[in-house]
C-alpha cells in the first residue's frame, strides 16, 4: 500500500503538495537507459547559459525609446486585483512576445489593438515605446516584417 509523502520546495519550505511513493509512470528504466541518462545529465550540467534561449515570462513595461523584437505567440488574460471591479478581479488582455530575453507580455492599449486587428500569430515584430509621460497613456510603433529571412543566412 503506498502512502502519500509531502513534497517541500529544493528550500525544504512546505508547500501543500503530496506525492504517492508509486513507481513513476512510464515504467522502470534498463541499466543501459540508466546509464544513457546520468551522461545526458552530466553533459547537461556543463553547458553554457549564453547557449540558453530564456523561455521565463516578464511583463514588458515600457519606457520611452525602448523596444521589443520577436515572434508573436498569441494573447493571454492577465489579472490584478480591483476592488472597482464586480468580482474584484480586473481582466488585462495582453501581446505575447517571445524574444532572445524570454517572453514579454505586454497589457498597453494601443499594443493589444493594434495586434488585434492584423497580426497573425508567429509573424516578426517589433514594438517601440514612443512617448511616455506621466499620468497620460504611452504611445507605440508597431511593426510587422516579412519573414523572409533566410535561416542559413547571417543576419546583420
Amino acid at each position: 500500500m503506498s502512502k502519500n509523502v509531502e513534497l517541500p520546495t529544493q528550500h525544504g519550505e512546505a508547500t501543500g503538495l503530496t506525492i504517492d511513493n508509486s513507481p513513476l509512470m512510464g515504467g522502470a528504466m534498463t541499466a543501459q537507459e540508466l546509464s544513457d541518462r546520468k551522461a545526458r545529465l552530466a553533459r547537461i550540467a556543463k553547458f553554457s547559459t549564453d547557449q540558453a534561449q530564456k523561455i521565463s515570462s516578464e511583463y514588458w513595461e515600457a519606457r520611452e525609446g525602448d523596444t521589443i523584437r520577436g515572434e508573436f505567440l498569441g494573447f493571454k488574460i492577465l489579472t490584478k486585483n480591483d476592488d472597482k471591479e464586480e468580482d474584484g478581479v480586473k481582466k488585462i488582455p495582453a501581446v505575447v512576445i517571445d524574444t532572445l530575453d524570454g517572453i514579454r507580455l505586454c497589457g498597453a492599449m494601443q499594443v493589444v489593438e493594434s495586434f488585434q486587428t492584423g497580426v497573425p500569430q508567429g509573424a516578426a515584430v517589433q514594438v517601440t515605446c514612443t512617448k511616455a509621460k506621466a499620468n497620460q497613456m504611452k504611445e507605440f510603433d508597431v511593426l510587422v516584417f516579412e519573414d523572409t529571412v533566410d535561416a542559413d543566412a547571417d543576419v546583420q
